[in-house]
C-alpha cells in the first residue's frame, strides 16, 4: 500500500458515552486510524465493530487509558484490523472476508451508464448541449465522459474531469481546456459546460473561466455517457461525491446557465436529463442494517461502532485519522543496531554527498549538516520525516525511499550527528512520543533496491555502443573525457554489456578495460541525481593504465605529461595538438573507430575481443598512415600479457617504466596492427597468436552502416487557443520509445527549411522532430544519435548540428544519407574537464563571423582548479581555438549575442552571488565569483562588474538563457525586446531596462505563462517569428516536469506589459504596450514599492537587508497614456526593488504585475 504522509483529524463530539450507549460513526469510515480513551468502574468489555471485522477487549474495575484501532480494506481484497490497547498492541491483525464486489459507487466506479439509445439520442455531445454537475472531491477523477466503458481512451471521446485539481474538458486527440481556482478542497462546487455551433463554454461557481472556439468532434462510435468514469487509461474514477447532474439537448444562454452554476439549478428549465445521487440523503443517517458499502478513495467504508458491555465503561475523546501508508510507531519501537546499519549504508551512499559528515563537508552549502545547523522545518523525528516525504526547500522528496528507509536514515542521523554534538536539536523519543506516531497496519512496503523496485531511468536507458562520460578507474585515476566503449554483441547498448574498454580523449590513453555485471556504479547529478559524486566502473579490470599521455611525444619519444597542473597539483585539459590529437570516433552498427593524430599522422583504432577458453583477449586494431617520426603508444603495465599481430616491422617494448609499448617505425606507407591484451600467460597468449585473425582494414568501417534504430516514435501536438495575448502550443515528447530515452531537454535548433528541429537531452541523446512550423498534429520523432557527455547547446550551421557537451563541442555527421548520426566530429575539445558535477558546459551560439559561444559553469562550492571554470567561451569558426571572453561567473546558463556583437549571461546564486543576476559580459570583465580561476582578491562589490539586475527567490530561483526578440518577429510591441527563461519556475521574462552610464540597469516582469518544467533554451523560428522553447527538470527547481517543447505564439492581443522601465531623479518611469485608463494610472493605491538591500559574502547567497516600503507621491501620466513616471522621494539606487502594479487599459480590462529590478545610477536631472 502506498499513501502520503497526510493526517486529517476530527474530534467527534460524543465525549462521554456510559453502559450500553454505543459510539457510531457519523458517516461510512475507509481505511482509517481510531483512537479513544477508556475508563471503567466494572468488569467488561469494550466491542469494537467496524463492517465486518469486529474485536472484543475486557477491561477491569478501576482500569482506564487508550484504545485504538485501525481498518482498511480494498474492493474484492481481504480486509484488515489492528487493535493497541494502551500502546500495545492486541493479538495479530485480524483479517476478514472479501467484498462481494456489489458496491454503491459513490466513487471508483460509475455512477450511471447509459443505454445504447440514450447514447444517442439524448447524450449526443457532437451537437450543441448543456450539461451541469453539483460535487465536491479532494483528489480528482472524472465528473462525466463520453466513452466506452471498459476500453482505452479514443478518438473523439470527451470528459469534464478534476486533474491537479483544477477541471479539464478533453477531446481524445484533438486537445483540451482547463482554468479556474482549485476546487479539490472538500466543499461544494457547481460547475457547467455548453457547446454552442462547436464552441466551448465552462463555467464554475457563476463564472465562465474558460472557452474555446471550434473545439468539438463528431460522435465516437460505441461511447456512452457515463458519470463518474471514464476510459481504463484517462480521466479516472473520480473520488469524491456527486450530487446532480442535468443535461440539455441544448446550448443554454449565458443567462440561463450563470442561474444554474449560483446555486440557483432548481430555477433553470427542464432538463433532458436529471439524474441524482441516491446517497446524499442516506449518508447523513446511522443504520443498523446492512447496506451496500461505499468506497472512498478506493477504499470499501462501513459504519464503525464501539459498545461498551454495561453502564460503567465510559469511553472519550475519540479522534479518527486517515490511516498512515507504514506503522511508524511500530518501525521507531524497533529501532537497533539493524536499523541503525541500514541507515548508515543509505547515508554514506547517497546523503553524505549534500550534507557531509562532521570530518568530511558537504557539496550542497544549503543542506543542513547535521552536526551543528538548525532545522528548519521542524527537529523531532515526525519532522524529518514530513521533510524526506515531502520535501522542504532545495530538499527534494525522496519519493523512491520506502517509509522504513526513511527511519533507519533518521535513526543513523540522530544518533551520530545530532545526540552528542548538536543536542539542541535533539528530540527524546520515548514512549510517550512513539505513542503520538500515526499508526498503520504494517511497516509498509518493502523493497530491495535503494531506488525503488523499477529500475531507474539512467539504467533502463539504451545508450548506444558508446557513452562519452568521466568515469572513475580507481582511486585516483580518472578518465576525465572518457570514451566508453562497448566491446560485446547484445542489445539494449552499453548498459547492458558485459565488456568494456574506457579511452580518454585529452590524453589519447586506454584508461582500462573490464568485464562483468553492471557497466558503472550510476553515480552523480544526472543519473541518481547526487552531488559530489562521479561514476565509477564496475566489475573485474583486465588492466588499468594511469593518468597520464597514453602516446609518446612524436619529437622526442618522451611520455612525460607537458600538460598544465590545475590548483590541485593534477594535470588537465587536452595535451598539445603537435604531440596527439582527439578527431572523432566513427560508428558502424555496433563498433566503434576511434580517429586520432599523432604529430601529422592520421590514426585509426578499433577496439574488440577474442576469448580463449573462459579468458577474454582485450584487441585494439591500429591502423596508422604514414609517419616522419617513429611513433610510441602506451599499451598496458608488464603485469598484463601483451602480443602483436599484423606487422612485423612494428614491436613490444617491456622495458618502458613498467609498461608494454608499442614501438612503430617512421613509414611512408600505412601499417596495420592488432595489439592483444590479457590476464593470460605470456606463453598461452603467444600460443593464442596463431588462431587469432590478421588486422582487419578499417576503412569500409568509416562510411555508415545500417540504421540502429529504425523505429520513428510519434506524438501528439496540442494547439493552445485560450484567447489570450500568447498562446502555447505543445509537441508532446516522446517519453515512451524503443530506446528508455529519458526526455530531458537540454537544447534545440532548426534547420534551414524551418520544418524540422534537432533536439538533444541532457543523457546524451540527439532527436530530429518534425511538423513544428505550422499548426502542431503529428510530431515524428527519429533518434539520429546518442551517448553524447551532457548536451546542454545545440546550434544548426549550414545544415550539420553541434551540440555543446561537458568534454567538446560535438559535430555530427550522417556519411550514407539514412538520416543516422555515423562519425561524431571532435570540433573542439578544448575544454578543461574536471570530476566534479557542477561544471556544465551551457548553450551554443554563433557570431556573424561563424565563432561559436558557450558558458563554463564553476564548481558550485568549491575553489575552481582550472582557467575554463566560471567563464564565457570562444570557440573560432573553425574549431581550432579558444578563448576566454569573461570570468568570476557561477553556473551562466547559456549565452545570449546582443545585436551589437557583445553578450548578456544569467548567472545563478550562491557564493559571492547573493542572489541569481543577470550580466552585461565585458571582454575581459570579472563578475563576482571569488571561488573562479582568477587572480582577483578585491572582493568588495566595486571590484566586479555590476548586474543588470539582481533577481530575489521569490520572483525567479535558477534563470536559464535569455533572447533578444527579433525586429522582424511576430511579437509586436515586444519586437526588439529583451526576454528571460526560467529554469526554475518555468516562467519566460520581459526584460525591461537602460543603459546608464555605460552600465545596464533594469528588471523583469512575467509575460503571464506557466510551465510544468524548466525553461532552458529558447529561439525564434526563420519564418514564423514565433517563440520556440525546450527545457527540463534535473537539479534544483520549483517545476519538475521531466521535459517539454513549446510554441509560444503571441496573439496580437496586446499583453498589457511593461516594455520600458527608466530610473528618473526622483522615481521610475514605465511603458507599456497600451494606452493606460487615466483615473487608475494615477491612484496611488495601484502602486506598491518595495526596496532591498543584500550582502554579497563568501557564504550561499543572501537576506534581504534593510527591506522597506517606499511611499508614492504622485504619479505623471503624459497624453500618449502609455508612460507612467512614479515620484517616489526616497527612492536612491538599490541592490532590490519591486514594483507592483494594479492598472486598466483604456478599453477598461485589468490587469496587474510585478517587476523585479536593480537601480544602480539615477539621473541628477
Amino acid at each position: 500500500m502506498h499513501f502520503v504522509l497526510s493526517f486529517f483529524l476530527l474530534i467527534i463530539p460524543f465525549l462521554n458515552l456510559h453502559g450500553s450507549e454505543a459510539w457510531k460513526s457519523s458517516e461510512p469510515l475507509a481505511n482509517f486510524h481510531l483512537k479513544a480513551n477508556y475508563q471503567s468502574s466494572k468488569d467488561g468489555i469494550i466491542k469494537f465493530r467496524t463492517g465486518e471485522a469486529s474485536i472484543d477487549l475486557k477491561v477491569t474495575s478501576g482500569s482506564k487509558g487508550t484504545i485504538e484501532f485501525a481498518a482498511s480494506q480494498k474492493p474484492s481484497e481481504e480486509g484488515r484490523l489492528k487493535t493497541w490497547m494502551n500502546g500495545e498492541e492486541v493479538g495479530e491483525v485480524i483479517k476478514y472476508g472479501k467484498s462481494n464486489g456489489q458496491v454503491n459507487e459513490k466513487t471508483n466506479s460509475s455512477f450511471f451508464i447509459s443505454t445504447g439509445k440514450q447514447s444517442t439520442e439524448t447524450f449526443d455531445l457532437s451537437k450543441d448541449f448543456t450539461t451541469y454537475v453539483k460535487f465536491k472531491t479532494k483528489s480528482s477523477g472524472t465528473l462525466f465522459s463520453k466513452s466506452v466503458p471498459g476500453n482505452k481512451w479514443l478518438e473523439n471521446g470527451k470528459v469534464l474531469y478534476v486533474h491537479d485539481g483544477r477541471l479539464v474538458y478533453d477531446i481524445g486527440w484533438k486537445g483540451q481546456i482547463s482554468g479556474g481556482e482549485k476546487i479539490d478542497d472538500g466543499k461544494w462546487h457547481e460547475a457547467a459546460i455548453v457547446t454552442n455551433s462547436g464552441n466551448v463554454k465552462i463555467f464554475l461557481d457563476g463564472k465562465l473561466i474558460q472557452s474555446k472556439n471550434n473545439f468539438s468532434a463528431e460522435r465516437a462510435k460505441g461511447t456512452r455517457f457515463q458519470i463518474g468514469k471514464c476510459s481504463t487509461d484517462f480521466g479516472g474514477d473520480f473520488q469524491g461525491e456527486i450530487a446532480n447532474i442535468r443535461h440539455w439537448k441544448r446550448a443554454l444562454n449565458d443567462n440561463e446557465i450563470k442561474l444554474a452554476v449560483t446555486k440557483r439549478i432548481d430555477e433553470t428549465n427542464t432538463p433532458d436529463f436529471n439524474w441524482k445521487s441516491k446517497n446524499i440523503n442516506s449518508l447523513n443517517s446511522i443504520s443498523s442494517k446492512r447496506i451496500k458499502p461505499i468506497i472512498i478513495n478506493g477504499y470499501l467504508s462501513a459504519d464503525t461502532i464501539i459498545s461498551p458491555s454495561n453502564e460503567g465503561i465510559s469511553i472519550s475523546n475519540v479522534v479518527i485519522s486517515k490511516l498512515g501508508e507504514a506503522d511508524h510507531s511500530q518501525i521507531v519501537s524497533n529501532w537497533d543496531h539493524n536499523s541503525l546499519d541500514r541507515g548508515a549504508r543509505i547515508y554514506n551512499g547517497l546523503c553524505v554527498t549534500c550534507h557531509g559528515t562532521d570530518n568530511l563537508e558537504g557539496t550542497l552549502p544549503t543542506a543542513l549538516r547535521f552536526h551543528k545547523g538548525q532545522f528548519k522545518n521542524g527537529k523531532d523525528p515526525l519532522s524529518m520525516y514530513s521533510t524526506l516525504t515531502k520535501g522542504y526547500n532545495q530538499m527534494v522528496a525522496q519519493t523512491w525511499m520506502t517509509p522504513q528507509q526513511k527511519w533507519d536514515v533518521i535513526q543513523y542521523i540522530r544518533e551520530t550527528f545530532i545526540k552528542k554534538q548538536n543536542p539542541s536539536q535533539f528530540v527524546e523519543v520515548d514512549e510517550k512520543y512513539i505513542n503520538t506516531l500515526p499508526r498503520g497496519l504494517d511497516i509498509g512496503p518493502q523493497n530491495p533496491t535503494i531506488f525503488g523496485a523499477e529500475e531507474p531511468k539512467w539504467k533502463k536507458m539504451d545508450y548506444g555502443p558508446v557513452q562519452f562520460w568521466t568515469i572513475q578507474v580507481s582511486p585516483g585515476n580518472i578518465a576525465y573525457k572518457g570514451i566508453a566503449i562497448r566491446l560485446d554483441e547484445g542489445p539494449g547498448g552499453i548498459a547492458k554489456g558485459n565488456k568494456w574498454i574506457l579511452y580518454d580523449h585529452d590524453t589519447m590513453r586506454v584508461a582500462s578495460a573490464w568485464t562483468g555485471e553492471g557497466y558503472i556504479d550510476w553515480r552523480g547529478i544526472a543519473f541518481d541525481q547526487s552531488h559530489g559524486s562521479h561514476a565509477s566502473l564496475v566489475g573485474s579490470k583486465v588492466f588499468e593504465n594511469p593518468i597520464g599521455p597514453g602516446i609518446a611525444n612524436p619529437k622526442n619519444g618522451s611520455f612525460k605529461d607537458p600538460r598544465f597542473l590545475g590548483r590541485d597539483g593534477k594535470p588537465y585539459g587536452p595535451l598539445p595538438k603537435e604531440w596527439t590529437h582527439y578527431k572523432g570516433t566513427y560508428l558502424h552498427g555496433g563498433r566503434a573507430i576511434i580517429k586520432y593524430t599523432i604529430g601529422d599522422t592520421m590514426v585509426h583504432e578499433l577496439p574488440g575481443y577474442e576469448i580463449l577458453g573462459d579468458k577474454i583477449i582485450i584487441t585494439r586494431t591500429i591502423e596508422i598512415n604514414s609517419s616522419k617520426e617513429p611513433i610510441r603508444i602506451k599499451i598496458a603495465p608488464v603485469s598484463t600479457s601483451v602480443s602483436i599481430k599484423g606487422n612485423n616491422r612494428i614491436t613490444i617494448d617491456k622495458n618502458d617504466e613498467d609498461f608494454h609499448t608499442l614501438s612503430i617505425p617512421a613509414t611512408n606507407e600505412k601499417l596495420s596492427v592488432k595489439v592483444l591484451i590479457s590476464k593470460l600467460s605470456q606463453d598461452d597468449l603467444n600460443k593464442h597468436l596463431a588462431s587469432s585473425g590478421n588486422p582487419i582494414s578499417l576503412n569500409p568501417l568509416t562510411g555508415g552502416s545500417i540504421k540502429r534504430w529504425p523505429k520513428i516514435v510519434t506524438t501528439e501536438g496540442i494547439n493552445g487557443e485560450k484567447n489570450t495575448a500568447f498562446e502555447i502550443d505543445e509537441v508532446k515528447l516522446p517519453t515512451n520509445n524503443p530506446w528508455n530515452s529519458w526526455m530531458r531537454l537540454g537544447g534545440f535548433d532548426f534547420f534551414p527549411d524551418g520544418k524540422k528541429a534537432a533536439v538533444a537531452t541532457w543523457l546524451g541523446d540527439v532527436f530530429i522532430v518534425d511538423g513544428i512550423k505550422d499548426k502542431f498534429s503529428k510530431h515524428n520523432w527519429q533518434r539520429i544519435a546518442t551517448g553524447l557527455f551532457q548536451p546542454l547547446g545545440v546550434k544548426i550551421v549550414d545544415g550539420s548540428i553541434y551540440v555543446t557537451c561537458r568534454d567538446q563541442i560535438a559535430k555530427l555527421h550522417d556519411l550514407n544519407g539514412d538520416n543516422e548520426i555515423d562519425y561524431i566530429e571532435s570540433f573542439n575539445n578544448d575544454h578543461q574537464v574536471t570530476e566534479h558535477f557542477h561544471e556544465f558546459a551551457m548553450g551554443l551560439q554563433t557570431d556573424s563571423q561563424g565563432n561559436f559561444y558557450y558558458a563554463k559553469s564553476a564548481r558550485h562550492a568549491k575553489t575552481a582548479l582550472v582557467p575554463h571554470h566560471g567563464t564565457l567561451i570562444k570557440v573560432s569558426a573553425n574549431g581550432e581555438q579558444s578563448e576566454i571572453i569573461a570570468n568570476g561567473f557561477r553556473a551562466a546558463n547559456g549565452v545570449c549575442l546582443n545585436p551589437d556583437g557583445t553578450f548578456i549571461v544569467t548567472d545563478q546564486e550562491g557564493h559571492w552571488n547573493p542572489k541569481n543576476r543577470i550580466n552585461y559580459v565585458k571582454k575581459g570583465g570579472f563578475y563576482g565569483n571569488m571561488f573562479g580561476y582568477h587572480d582577483v582578491t578585491d572582493n568588495s562589490d566595486s571590484a566586479m562588474e555590476q548586474p543588470l539586475c539582481w533577481i530575489t527567490n521569490s520572483f525567479d530561483r535558477s534563470p536559464g538563457e535569455l533572447m533578444w526578440v527579433p525586429e522582424k518577429a511576430k511579437w509586436g510591441a515586444l519586437n526588439g525586446k529583451l526576454l528571460n527563461l526560467s529554469y526554475g519556475t518555468g516562467k519566460i521574462f520581459l526584460v525591461p531596462h537602460e543603459k546608464f552610464n555605460g552600465q545596464a540597469q533594469g528588471g523583469m516582469i512575467s509575460i503571464g505563462l506557466d510551465f510544468p518544467t524548466g525553461l532552458m533554451r529558447g529561439r525564434f523560428h526563420p519564418e514564423n517569428g514565433q517563440l520556440y522553447a525546450t527545457g527540463m527538470f534535473a537539479w534544483a527547481g520549483s517545476k519538475r516536469g521531466d521535459g517539454g517543447l513549446y510554441r509560444i505564439r503571441h496573439t496580437q492581443i496586446s499583453p498589457n506589459l511593461p516594455t520600458s522601465l527608466k530610473a528618473t531623479k526622483n522615481g521610475i518611469e514605465l511603458e507599456f504596450t497600451t494606452q493606460l485608463d487615466e483615473e487608475q494610472a494615477k491612484d496611488l493605491k495601484s502602486y506598491q514599492i518595495k526596496v532591498w538591500d543584500l550582502k554579497r559574502t563568501r557564504n550561499y547567497g543572501s537576506k534581504h537587508y534593510n527591506e522597506r516600503i517606499l511611499k508614492v507621491q504622485e504619479v505623471i501620466l503624459p497624453k500618449e497614456k502609455r508612460i507612467i513616471r512614479l515620484v517616489i522621494p526616497e527612492l536612491k539606487p538599490t541592490w532590490g526593488m519591486s514594483i507592483r502594479y494594479k492598472l486598466k487599459n483604456s478599453s477598461g480590462e485589468e490587469f496587474d504585475g510585478e517587476i523585479n529590478n536593480s537601480i544602480h545610477q539615477m539621473p541628477k536631472t
